[in-house]
């Protein structure tokens, strides 16, 4: 999820698991429609979403394939706000959350993109 101003809403992963403790895009297990989902966590409904490239991440015993979706909620939504747990991270935020390898690329990727837009 990116808001209007570049934000991108990261959630802290639960300590135990994979990527255990670090923040992530929010995931949505498959089948999850996409469109109840924002309207349950942003208030209403995408203005636009759209598929982004898979991204494949090796592990030592299996395989992670994650198809992210571009998700750009209405300006007027807004109901997830930072706490413990969600986190609206902007590209020039001083403050440093961690995160694994292919989230960290795929925000780069995000705010990059946003760039292009804006020039």
């Amino acid at each position: 999820v990116r808001d209007p101003l570049r934000g991108v809403l990261l959630e802290r992963r639960p300590e135990q698991g994979v990527w255990g403790g670090l923040f992530s895009v929010p995931e949505l297990a498959q089948g999850v429609n996409v469109d109840q989902w924002c309207a349950q966590h942003l208030g209403r409904r995408p203005r636009e979403q759209r598929a982004l490239e898979t991204i494949e991440h090796a592990f030592t015993h299996f395989d992670l394939s994650l198809t992210p979706i571009l998700v750009e909620p209405h300006p007027a939504a807004g109901v997830v706000l930072d706490s413990d747990g969600w986190l609206w991270y902007k590209p020039t935020s001083s403050r440093k959350v961690g995160t694994a390898a292919p989230i960290e690329a795929l925000l780069r990727r995000l705010f990059n993109e946003g760039d292009r837009q804006e020039a």
